[in-house]
């Protein structure tokens, strides 16, 4: 099983005082022997394969030093499945995390440090925010744009991209 793609998606919430972030990430394989598309009769190892997944990218995200604001957040990964696109050798893992910072007046600011990495396949993340807002900055090692109202960031990076370990992205009132 090889991995060949990966979305992300985050969606920017303000609430009171603080900023929460709803993360959905997908992770698609080339399973070519289809072995993982036999667990969906073996719920018992379904189940255990994805509390598998879950743990490990779980273990992935607690590498990361997530700021929001400058304040440590905690992602937390609040559930996790494992789909098929169509055919049995095309599996996907859906996690939906979740973590929050303060709210500031002004920009707000989201930093992620990292270990730095070579793009094993393509993938992209897509950054949404609420009505009233919009996206100042998006220093990233891959390409991006941002929707003509700023709402919408759209980054893509591509299989053998360098990846430095190190992003920021901000936003304020528009």
């Amino acid at each position: 099983m090889r991995p060949v793609h990966a979305q992300g998606y985050y969606f920017l919430i303000p609430m009171g005082e603080r900023w929460r972030v709803h993360e959905v990430v997908n992770y698609y394989y080339y399973d070519e022997e289809g072995r993982l598309s036999e667990l969906v009769h073996r719920p018992f190892e379904y189940q255990r394969e994805v509390e598998r997944a879950w743990d490990a990218f779980q273990e992935e995200l607690s590498k990361e030093e997530i700021r929001i604001n400058g304040e440590r957040a905690e992602a937390r990964v609040v559930w996790a499945v494992l789909e098929f696109l169509g055919f049995a050798e095309l599996p996907y893992y859906s996690f939906f995390v979740e973590f929050e910072g303060p709210h500031k007046e002004g920009e707000n600011c989201f930093e992620n440090s990292f270990e730095p990495w070579v793009a094993e396949y393509d993938y992209e993340a897509f950054w949404y925010l609420p009505p009233g807002y919009r996206f100042t900055l998006a220093h990233t090692s891959c390409d991006y744009e941002v929707t003509d109202d700023g709402r919408i960031l759209n980054i893509w990076c591509r299989k053998g991209d360098r990846i430095k370990g190190y992003e920021k992205i901000c936003w304020a009132e528009a």
